[in-house]
C-alpha cells in the first residue's frame, strides 16, 4: 500500500546507508505515528485501530505534515518499557 509519494526521494537511501554506518548529510528522521495521528483528521484512538481507511488516512496526514524519512509500521511499547527499566 504506497501511502503518499511525497516522502523525501532519498529517505529509503538514507535509512539504508545509516544500517550500513554511512554517515549521511542528515540523520533520518522516522517518527512514530500512532493513535495521536488520527488527531490531525479528526478520529479518536477506536476509529484509528478499527478502520483501515481511516488509519491509512491519518497517515497520510502525517507524511503531508512533517515529511519523515520513513515510517515504522509498528510500535513495540514493550520496547521502550525494557529500556527504560534498565536505566
Amino acid at each position: 500500500m504506497e501511502l503518499n509519494p511525497e516522502l523525501p526521494k532519498n529517505g529509503k537511501n538514507l535509512l539504508i546507508n545509516t544500517f550500513k554506518g554511512i554517515s549521511g548529510k542528515r540523520v533520518p528522521w522516522v517518527p512514530f505515528a500512532g493513535i495521536h495521528a488520527g488527531k490531525l483528521v479528526g478520529y479518536d484512538a477506536t476509529e484509528v485501530l478499527t478502520d483501515s481507511e481511516r488509519l491509512k488516512k491519518a497517515l497520510i496526514e502525517v507524511i503531508k505534515l512533517y515529511r519523515p524519512d520513513g515510517m515504522p509500521i509498528t510500535q513495540v511499547m514493550c520496547f521502550e518499557l525494557t529500556r527504560n527499566s534498565k536505566e
